[in-house]
């Protein structure tokens, strides 16, 4: 079943949710107003792709992690002003 990641809010920070998101098994579209879309085959792949997000940033930014990531397993992930959520079609 195709998965969806949804992107939208803050320019800067739906670039980095993208970037950290993205990987070779996925496929992205640009949305309305610097927001993406990405698919992936599985809600499986989708899921271990916001995980790896969230410990990329995470690792990125140690002093931000605390206050300005939040990860809800196998739903969303929150950064900045910027939200990527799971979505099953």
């Amino acid at each position: 079943m195709e998965t969806k990641i949804v992107i939208n809010g803050q320019i800067n920070g739906n670039h980095r949710l993208h970037n950290a998101i993205c990987t070779s098994k996925s496929r992205t579209e640009t949305a309305a107003f610097y927001g993406y879309r990405i698919y992936f085959k599985t809600k499986k792949e989708a899921k271990k792709a916001l995980w790896d997000a969230y410990k990329y940033m995470r690792a990125e930014e140690p002093e931000y992690a605390k206050r300005g990531i939040t990860y809800l397993p196998g739903e969303a992930l929150y950064y900045d002003g910027s939200k990527a959520e799971l979505y099953t079609d």
